[in-house]
């Protein structure tokens, strides 16, 4: 580890002098025992710019395994004023992130996990920051409700406190603390009148899930307030006071679900440069003047309104709006003026923009305007993220399909019921996730939606969903079979509630590797470019069919779920082929098939069959009826994992010990006609078997009380009314053995 710290301080010094200073630093000869802290860690420190080790001293008001956040840990640096710069082209958060992957990259910062955004101190690397810090920040742990015992150092500035009484008398003497800091934060109530009387030199506060109602007037007593952190707290209105909290930056009231008004004004806010809303259901509007706060950096919930103060202009001057934006209330916008003067091209920092109407679709919407007003809220070129929802004019804006838009990464439409035809986005070079629901008027998809003359739409594509069509009936695609254009790399493809849908799905899918159809009239399924492994989900479809033999599909095929489908043709057509390769198939509702074996299941490792509640039918008979013939061709299932579940016709279950020999689990559910199990040996691998509500079934198999069968690790049977009797001591080596 010492070496690891090393080599992170001395990486990037080509100097041989750099080498032999380290080398020979005093600080090496430091006894342990005087510090704690091992010598490659102080040397690591001692070497730090100054403005490094003041972030990283700070640092030391975190617990041992506090995970955070980069955002988090940079706003706390900018309120405490370590964030200075000469540079106007520099911003605070940028000089601090700067700061922050400098100290990642010396390895005091630890990635939380690989796939995560959060970080952690490694306990020797909180140790060293304690260490640093000396008496300025100061770490309150595990102190009892009412004990005033607790030696503070005077000249302390910063401090944090963990798993504490609520009325820990110690703070009244904390008069010149700038820091004042739950973690982690606690659901407890707090007399906050005393941080109001005594510790008004804060610049930084966090009530965060304290169980408070309301904020007092006199929290404009703290004039020196730079950070304050309300997030879950109950509070329903900011008082007015707020406003003259005029050095306020970082103002956060992330799931405050009872929140009903920010404060009637924050135009005085000149310095806040981030307000955290959630989507507050409760909110019911902004505070007027917003846009005077011309330092906003975040903002990411606005609602318009239709009074001078509150309309969409008030973002005219919020330049430096950066990473996302969700604007609701756009129906209020009744002079397109508004929405030019919002000045959506001159954000340039905007990464994400949602733009949402009511959902309520009434007379007083002005299909023109509300036409005018989109196209005048072009957003500048950098965006990556844009979601339009419930939009009531009659067609996209132009500029959504230009290429200037080529860093768009994911396009969401949802509810535009008056557009009649999609905007042509196949030219978006970057777009991976398109989602498409409730378009109402569209009828038809064709070349428009390509881009005329693009020799390869949609070519970075990934996620294709298509939801709640109704009167969408037409795909028409581009080329034929092999030559088909379009979709190179579309990995997951999803149509659901489209009715009148009706013809192919695209011909050439290479990469495709799920591939979801709900509630369709007719579907044909014609793909003959397949990857080596794919999945197939098909739900409530009346009629389904191939339009070649299956057999191309068996090779690559390892996953199927069919559930309520009509056609009987559709299921025996992919079992005459036999599909060799698939692992998991679920069957909900399918009318047909009076028995598994019927249809050549024979290779697959997971099966679920099942029946929802409202199903008429479901002749299911039997599972598997043995039949001497498919044995002896050796076709014996290699299934892992059976489970039945709401087959109201089933009676009886094969031998299982005999053509189900790998089958390692087993669940019976909700199965009312099922009367009793076959005299077999339990199959050598089972490890569990789950009986539950079947009323009919009126003993186990004698069979099982003498297996010998070691493997079985849990029998768990409920609620089977006839069930009169088991031998429970037969089962004593089973590990959980649950009856009711």
């Amino acid at each position: 580890m010492d070496c690891l710290w090393l080599q992170k301080h001395l990486r990037g010094k080509v100097r041989s002098k750099d080498w032999e200073d380290v080398s020979h630093s005093k600080i090496w000869n430091l006894p342990e025992e005087n510090c704690g802290i091992i010598p490659a860690l102080r040397v690591s420190y001692y070497y730090l710019p100054p403005h490094l080790k003041r972030c990283f001293a700070y640092c030391s008001i975190f617990p041992k395994d506090y995970v955070f956040e980069k955002e988090e840990i940079i706003l706390l640096w900018m309120a405490e004023g370590f964030l200075q710069t000469d540079s106007s082209e520099k911003q605070a958060e940028d000089i601090g992130e700067e700061f922050f992957e400098n100290l990642y990259a010396r390895s005091f910062f630890q990635q939380f996990s690989s796939y995560s955004s959060k970080f952690v101190m490694h306990d020797l690397i909180n140790d060293l920051a304690q260490w640093a810090a000396g008496n300025f920040c100061f770490r309150v742990e595990n102190v009892l409700e009412g004990e005033k015992h607790l030696k503070i150092p005077k000249n302390l500035r910063h401090l944090s406190y963990v798993n504490i009484g609520s009325k820990y008398e110690g703070f009244k003497e904390l008069k010149s603390i700038r820091t004042f800091l739950p973690l982690p934060p606690v659901h407890i109530p707090c007399d906050f009148h005393i941080i109001l009387l005594q510790l008004q030199r804060l610049r930084v506060l966090s009530l965060k899930r304290y169980l408070i109602y309301e904020l007092p007037n006199t929290i404009s007593d703290l004039k020196h307030l730079r950070y304050l952190d309300l997030s879950y707290t109950e509070i329903e209105n900011l008082p007015d006071s707020i406003n003259t909290l005029y050095n306020l930056e970082t103002l956060i009231l992330k799931g405050c679900g009872r929140l009903k008004n920010l404060c009637p004004d924050m135009g005085n806010l000149i310095n806040l440069r981030h307000l955290y809303i959630s989507y507050l259901y409760s909110l019911r509007g902004m505070p007027s003047r917003i846009g005077r706060l011309v330092c906003l950096r975040t903002l990411p919930v606005y609602v318009v309104g239709k009074d001078i103060g509150f309309r969409l202009k008030e973002l005219k001057n919020l330049t430096h709006l950066r990473d996302r934006l969700h604007i609701s209330g756009l129906e209020n916008v009744n002079d397109v003026e508004d929405a030019r003067e919002a000045n959506f091209i001159g954000k340039k920092n905007l990464q994400e923009l949602e733009l949402v109407w009511t959902s309520s679709f009434s007379d007083s919407r002005n299909i023109e305007i509300e036409t005018e007003v989109l196209d005048m809220l072009r957003p500048y070129q950098n965006l990556e993220k844009l979601t339009i929802i419930s939009y009531g004019g009659a067609k996209f804006p132009s500029w959504l399909g230009i290429t200037s838009f080529s860093n768009l990464v994911l396009l969401r439409f949802e509810n535009c019921i008056n557009c009649t035809s999609l905007p042509t986005i196949g030219q978006l070079a970057l777009l991976k996730d398109l989602f498409i629901k409730g378009l109402a008027g569209i009828k038809s998809i064709g070349p428009e939606f390509y881009g005329n003359g693009c020799l390869t739409p949609f070519q970075s594509l990934e996620n294709l969903c298509i939801e709640d069509m109704l009167e969408w009936k037409d795909w028409i695609h581009l080329g034929f079979g092999k030559d088909s254009a379009g979709f190179p790399r579309l990995r997951m493809l999803s149509i659901e509630e489209c009715p009148k849908l009706i013809g192919n799905l695209p011909e050439n899918l290479p990469s495709l590797e799920s591939l979801c159809i709900r509630s369709v009239e007719q579907m044909q399924m014609f793909i003959p470019n397949l990857p080596k492994h794919w999945k197939i989900e098909i739900l409530k479809c009346k009629e389904v069919s191939w339009s070649s033999t299956v057999d191309q599909y068996s090779s690559s095929l390892n996953s199927v779920v069919l559930s309520d489908i009509s056609g009987g043709v559709f299921l025996a057509e992919m079992f005459m082929q036999g599909l060799s390769k698939v692992e998991r198939i679920e069957i909900v509702g399918y009318k047909y098939p009076t028995s598994f074996w019927q249809i050549g299941v024979n290779s697959i490792e997971h099966i679920r069959s099942q029946r929802p509640s409202d199903l008429q039918f479901h002749l299911l008979m039997s599972f598997m009826e043995e039949e001497r013939k498919e044995l002896e061709h050796g076709l014996a299932c290699r299934l892992q994992y059976l489970a039945l579940r709401n087959c109201e016709c089933l009676m009886k279950l094969q031998q299982l010990s005999n053509s189900l020999s790998f089958l390692r689990g087993i669940s019976i559910e909700d199965c009312p006609e099922l009367v009793s199990i076959p005299e077999t040996a339990l199959p050598s691998e089972l490890r569990f078997i789950v009986i539950k509500k079947c009323d009919a079934l009126e003993s186990l198999p004698m069979s099982w009380m003498h297996s010998s069968n070691t493997s079985l690790e849990i029998l768990s049977i409920q609620s089977c009314d006839s069930l009169v009797y088991v031998a429970t001591s037969k089962f004593e080596e089973v590990g959980d053995l649950v009856l009711l």
